[in-house]
């Protein structure tokens, strides 16, 4: 009986780390094109900022708020 228990929990625990294993392994790319993105945006508003467009840059100065 009590083998029959502890087969239960391994094989439970195992199907369980599984599936958390998979879950994480998407978790870095995503991190890794958030970054990319972030990057993007950072350069667009440096950019903008030394746009002569007086319209631009107040929008660029308002989202840095």
């Amino acid at each position: 009986m009590a083998e029959s228990a502890v087969t239960f929990l391994v094989n439970r625990l195992t199907t369980l780390l599984e599936e958390e294993a998979e879950l994480l392994s998407g978790i870095r790319e995503k991190v890794d094109d958030l970054v990319d993105e972030l990057e993007r945006i950072k350069a667009f508003l440096a950019d903008a900022k030394e746009d002569s467009n007086p319209q631009l840059q107040v929008r660029v100065k308002k989202s840095e708020m």
